[in-house]
């Protein structure tokens, strides 16, 4: 079984979780449990960065140790998850006990391998970006990601040698080209190495509370790791770091070919594909397979801020709408790598159309004519006509057209594709019109009855299984609805975990036939956008 580890950006433990960590989180966890289902052995990885002077500050104002203060915030994190049914298999803390000593090993092998050495240093420095700034990168003067005044620092550091790793990472780059994704992305980051990469910061002279310098290195005393040095190895630091264990995901089966995969931020790409991988080749760890590079959400073109009170809390919207609902705008809505927008009334019609709708109004219509055509009883027959016959060939291209965007990490392409059949199968009502032959006691009307109720139970299957990546909650309700076993999550096999029309059975055998389904409940009531005031 081939292996699959994928991890999120680490969030910063200052403020509560809000709409752009839940994007990000959301469509990784799609993309993890897509790749479960697939049959991939999948790891998944997300946690809280807690070390550095922005949460030395906060806890400061607070009034609280700076663990205290993390603590309280990290928990925020993880009861958003868990509220949005993001699962990851590991939280990672960067206060986690078997970080630093990890990270200390990681910063001694790159000082053993040349690439650290003590300087004095002054620079512009974002404290909201926990970054230094050159001129030539500055906004009108400012950071050009906060747009803030930045603080002239001056202290005596310890330094890498990024410089010595230009032409290393264009020839990687150039070797490996799906390092950085989309394109575009890939564009932005060679234009940065191409102008040239100066030798960084990585320690602070003023900052108590961090990771601090292995004790063998000369005049390390009272200097911490630099955040950013340090949160970038909780990757590997997590999954087992320096042992050599940390290798069954890093690098898969083979235990030497890159396998991790990284979803980040566009804000964040400086650091992980340029210093990141720089970090890697000078320590003897294999560069990561992929950074995945998405856009930031906006709500109507305009940056979701405190200031502007636009914010969007993630955890109440599930409140009040379903964490699928969400799930569900945020991959299919937004074309991921780009740039998305989040208003209310976009969100409403897409619940209202593909969830209320198209899906489940299918899904409950079909279930309530097996009640009251057949006593709620699946056929035993299924006798294809040409129409039939269409119909699973059309299943069997959204398959394949499915799974390829959940493996090519295009979630809104694969909940396209699988979308292309739930229309089809309201349009197929309409022409088979069933409540017609209900009314007919001919042997032909019953048996032509029969199967049309069992393609559309297959068809609700299909779609409820390809879904669940997306809406894991409800497909899980729609799959007991259905009455079929296990699980629409389960990897590929026979019966229902199975992505092939009627999972392979020969025609005249449905599956569940002969089963009587529980009763029908509505899973996405439409939502009247006038009463709610959204």
């Amino acid at each position: 079984m081939p292996k699959f580890y994928i991890t999120d950006a680490i969030d910063y433990a200052n403020g509560s979780p809000h709409l752009g960590h839940a994007y990000e989180k959301v469509v990784t966890d799609c993309i993890a449990r897509a790749h479960r289902q697939a049959g991939f052995e999948t790891y998944f990885l997300l946690g809280t960065d807690e070390h550095g002077v922005k949460v030395q500050r906060a806890a400061a104002r607070a009034g609280l140790a700076p663990q205290a203060y993390v603590d309280a915030i990290s928990a925020e994190f993880v009861e958003a998850w868990r509220v949005l049914r993001v699962e990851p298999d590991q939280f990672f803390r960067t206060t986690d006990p078997r970080h630093e000593p990890a990270v200390q090993a990681f910063f001694q092998r790159a000082y053993d391998a040349g690439d650290i050495y003590e300087h004095s240093y002054e620079g512009l420095y974002c404290q909201g970006c926990e970054a230094f700034y050159q001129e030539k990168d500055l906004v009108d003067g400012k950071c050009p990601i906060h747009l803030t005044a930045l603080e002239t620092v001056h202290e005596k550091n310890f330094f890498f040698r990024l410089s010595k790793y230009q032409q290393p990472l264009l020839d990687h780059i150039a070797a490996h080209p799906e390092f950085i994704q989309p394109d575009f992305r890939r564009n932005e980051v060679l234009n940065v190495i191409k102008g040239g990469l100066e030798d960084i910061s990585i320690s602070r002279a003023s900052v108590t509370w961090g990771v601090p310098l292995p004790t063998s290195i000369p005049n390390s005393a009272g200097q911490t790791i630099y955040v950013w040095f340090e949160a970038l190895l909780n990757y590997i630091t997590a999954i087992g770091y320096p042992e050599e264990s940390y290798r069954q995901w890093w690098c898969g089966d083979d235990g030497r070919s890159p396998n991790a995969l990284h979803v980040i931020g566009k804000d964040i790409s400086r650091f992980h594909c340029v210093i990141w991988p720089a970090m890697l080749m000078s320590a003897g760890v294999p560069v990561a397979r992929s950074a995945i590079v998405h856009g930031f959400i906006y709500a109507k073109g305009v940056k979701l801020s405190k200031s502007l009170g636009n914010q969007i809390d993630p955890v109440a919207t599930s409140a009040r709408f379903g964490a699928d609902a969400l799930r569900w705008y945020l991959t299919r809505e937004v074309a991921f790598g780009s740039d998305g927008d989040f208003t209310w009334e976009r969100f409403i019609e897409r619940y209202n159309v593909d969830l209320a709708n198209d899906y489940g109004n299918l899904l409950s219509r079909s279930c309530s004519m097996l009640h009251k055509y057949r006593a709620g009883v699946v056929p035993s027959r299924w006798e294809p006509t040409k129409l039939e016959r269409e119909i699973a060939a059309l299943a069997a291209d959204c398959a394949r057209e499915t799974r390829a965007g959940w493996l090519r990490l295009a979630p809104s392409d694969a909940l396209a594709a699988a979308w292309k059949l739930v229309a089809r199968a309201n349009v197929y009502v309409e022409e088979t019109k069933p409540w017609a032959l209900a009314k007919d006691a001919s042997p032909e009307a019953v048996a032509r009855l029969d199967t049309v109720l069992a393609t559309l139970l297959e068809v609700g299957r299909l779609a409820t299984r390809w879904a669940w990546p997306a809406i894991p909650t409800k497909a899980e309700e729609a799959w007991a609805g259905l009455a079929l076993a296990g699980s629409p999550g389960a990897a590929p096999g026979d019966g229902a975990g199975s992505d092939a029309w009627f999972a392979g059975q020969a025609p005249g055998a449905p599956l569940n036939a002969g089963v009587t389904l529980p009763p029908v409940t509505i899973l996405f009531p439409r939502i009247d956008a006038e009463k709610l005031g959204a």
